[in-house]
Parts: structure tokens; sequence; C-alpha cells
């Protein structure tokens, strides 16, 4: 990194939570990647992805950003210029993957490589090049067919932050110019006028009721945990990061998708509780209740001059809602139960949506003093969630196709972790995240299989 780096702000408080968790090693980082069929062979892959991502930089600031003193009074600054041959990294496949394959191992292999991987400096340097990296794989008997992997800091961007690079990306790999420069061109100078994005708590108030403050501050003193839930084994170190993701043809996808809309319910929602039914039917009968938890979008509560461009800003602004569910309320075989768990499930959301960004858990991040402790606090313990699921819809991109969310394990979330999409070619993708140890490899291996089979059958039911 040449130059002196220039202060850009403090972290936020959702920010410092991915920037403590980093730090300590409890959680990584978090991947969005698309395929993309390209108009034309390009010139030189390498020229034109370093073009795609100059563009990226210059458009988003929080690419060029860099955490300083992550464990104490961390806050960003901006790196100079970054070195693109330092954080984006060719790979030729094995094989050239197959456009409706339900499985891609080679990519699976790629993504639990990066998961595993924090963003630290080389010997000798003072800050990592960038809080983020990209693997570009592709295969000689198919030049026009390339794949992506956005590879992130949690600090400088939620998930639909990924999707927002992935489209920036889109619109450069789309364009003839681009795909013709021959020539690679790796320094990146950052831009010198854009802002980076202010935090979460200076886009919304997030205010809080004082029944929701109370019910919050009775949980933490006095603790309970469900009667016979299933949460792994307890938060423990050191992070090992297992993945693997599996996808559905247009046909499934859109099928299951109707399935859910005939019923009421969002496509996630009933995913939740495909989750869910999978997990009870993989683990022993002793375990009666899960709990999951759904990361939620407050974008859309964004007030003021920032309020335009919400949507297409590398940002975290996110809260969650947590849903338990019960072995007896989500027997697949009892299709009646299911989609009125599926029908909760949703309400739930809703729920969430309704308040306008009011009593959320991210607004309660403000009485955290100590967010260190906090985390390595819960080291040893259960875990409060069974299992995590996001979603990030549905990509539109001209020319991207494939598309997969991925994330690391965290030693202190949820045991489980499922990031759900759909790509530009119409497949569903499913990446599944578990901590090596915390979750029996076993257990995962029937989930996906249970998951596979319950929506391809769900999707083809007479409603």
């Amino acid at each position: 990194m040449e130059g002196k780096p220039r202060t850009l702000r403090k972290l936020g408080k959702l920010e410092r939570f991915s920037s403590v968790r980093h730090a300590l090693g409890y959680y990584n980082n978090v991947g969005v990647t698309a395929t993309y069929v390209l108009k034309t062979r390009p010139t030189s892959l390498e020229a034109s992805i370093y073009a795609a991502f100059k563009g990226a930089i210059d458009a988003h600031p929080a690419l060029s950003a860099i955490t300083v003193d992550e464990l104490t009074d961390a806050y960003f600054v901006q790196a100079p210029s970054i070195d693109l041959s330092k954080v984006i990294r060719f790979v030729e496949r094995r094989r050239a993957p197959e456009s409706c394959a339900s499985e891609d191992q080679e990519l699976d292999e790629i993504l639990q490589s990066e998961h595993n991987t924090r963003f630290l400096p080389s010997e000798g340097e003072e800050h990592p090049p960038a809080l983020w990296r990209a693997v570009v794989s592709s295969h000689p008997s198919s030049p026009t067919h390339v794949t992506i992997s956005f590879i992130y800091h949690h600090s400088i961007g939620d998930g639909l932050s990924g999707l927002v690079i992935q489209r920036s990306l889109a619109s450069s790999l789309t364009d003839p110019a681009t795909l013709a420069i021959s020539t690679p061109q790796p320094l990146a100078p950052s831009p010198p006028t854009h802002a980076l994005s202010p935090p979460m708590e200076s886009l919304l108030p997030l205010p809080l009721s004082l029944p929701f403050l109370l019910r919050a501050l009775w949980s933490d003193w006095f603790p309970s945990r469900p009667k016979g839930i299933w949460t792994g084994m307890p938060a423990t170190t050191p992070l090992a990061v297992r993945f693997r993701s599996f996808s559905f043809t247009p046909h499934e996808t859109k099928s299951f998708a109707a399935a859910c809309k005939t019923q009421q319910t969002s496509l996630t929602a009933g995913f939740q509780v495909v989750i869910a039914a999978a997990l009870f039917e993989a683990l022993p009968g002793e375990w009666e209740t899960l709990g999951c938890t759904v990361p939620v979008s407050l974008r859309r509560f964004v007030r003021g001059e920032e309020k335009a461009r919400a949507e297409e800003t590398m940002g975290v602004v996110v809260a969650s809602v947590n849903t338990a569910y019960t072995r007896s309320g989500t027997k697949s075989e009892d299709r009646a139960a299911f989609w009125a768990e599926a029908r909760r499930s949703r309400d739930e959301v809703t729920k969430l949506v309704k308040k306008d960004g009011r009593d959320t858990n991210s607004g309660l991040l403000r009485y955290v003093s100590d967010v260190h402790e906090f985390f390595a606090g819960k080291v040893g313990k259960e875990r409060g969630d069974s299992f995590e699921v996001s979603s990030l819809g549905v990509v539109r991109g001209e020319g991207m196709g494939r598309a997969v969310f991925s994330q690391s394990a965290t030693v202190t979330g949820p045991a489980v972790e499922v990031g759900i999409m759909t790509g530009g070619d119409g497949c569903l993708s499913v990446g599944v995240t578990w901590q090596e140890g915390v979750v029996d490899e076993e257990v995962v291996r029937k989930v996906v299989e249970i998951s596979r089979e319950l929506i391809r059958d769900l999707g083809t039911e007479k409603i």
C-alpha cells in the first residue's frame, strides 16, 4: 500500500460487532458469488476483471476502506490505492461447470477456503490491502463463462452489499469496451471525493419503546432456555469453517415459489420451515425445539439524502427476527401444519417491517458497552439459536446466471447458517455453513438431502 491512509470515520455499533468478531477470530467474512455469461470472449480476462473492479471501487468507497484498532476504538481509514493483483485470484477449474448441476464441489472448495481466511496484513505490512477479496474461476473450454466469488468483511457490508457489487461488476462486464481491454492494470487508486456511507444509527433513529426495552432487560437479567432446544455444541474456538451448497432447477424453484404464494407465505418463510423440518428429522428425537434467526434489511426505512441510493450502497443496515419451531409443529407429512408454520414465519417478518425501524435488536446495541467482553463471555456457553436463514431474493442483472450466498460460520452464533438466493438463471441456490466440531457432518448431509426432497415434493403437489 503506497501513501498514507486517510481517516474516514469511526465504526458504527453494528459495524463494531463485526469488527470485534473478526479480530477475535469468531467470524471471518461473507460472500456473494455470481456466474457471468459474457457476450464475447475477453481479450484478456485479467484485464477485464481489473477494469470491472476499478469501476466498483470508484462507485463504492467502502471497497477502499480498512479498519484500524478492530478490538478497541475501531475506525475506518481509506487506502490510497489497492493493488488488485493482491486481492483478486484467478483459478482454472478442473472441469467446466454444468449449467443445471445441483452441486458444484469445486466452488464449494473455493468458498470453504475463503470463509476460513481472515483479512490480515501481509508480513511487514501494517494493514491488509483491502477488506475484500475475489476469486475468479473459469475453464478453458468455456471462456465466456466466468464465476466471480466476492468475499468481504462484514463491517463494510451486509448480504445485500455483496449483491450491489456483483451488479456493478455486471454493468462493466456487459460493456464490449471492458471485454476488449488487452493490458492488465492492477493498481486501483481510491476515489478522492466520495464519502463513506454513514453508519446505520445515523441513517435510522432505531427508537425503542419502553415495553420492548424492559422485555430485553428481563431476558438479559433472567435468561431462560426453551426445553429440549438443539443448538449444536457450545461456543468453542478455534473457528474451522465447513461449507457446501446445492441448488434447484428453474422449474423446481418456480414450483416451490408458486406453492409458497398459493399458501400465502414467502419463499424465505417456507424455506425456514423446510430447514426446521429437515433438522428435526436428522436429529435424535430428544430435541423438541429449534430457534431460527432471520436477518431483515432495514434499507427501506432510510430517510433523508441517503434514501435515494440506499438500495445501491454498501453498508450494514439490518436487524433480525427470531422464530421458534417445535418438532410436533413442523412434521413434513402434516402439510396443513407445515404451511401454517410458514405463514407464521412470514408474519414475524411482517411485524418487524411494519414497525418502520422501531423496536429492533439492532437498536439495542447502543446499550452494549464492551463488545469484546460481550463475545468473549459467550465462549464455552450454549448458543442461543439453532440455525439462521438469510435470503438475498432474486438476482437481477444482465449477464448474471447462477448465484450463491455464503458466509463464515460463527463461534458464538447459530449452529447452522443457511444462505439462499435465486440466480439470473432461475435456479434457487442454498449455501450451508457450520463449524467443525459443533455440528456433525452427517447431520448436515441429512439436512441437505431431506431439504432437497421436501422442496421438490412441495412444488409438485396439488394444492
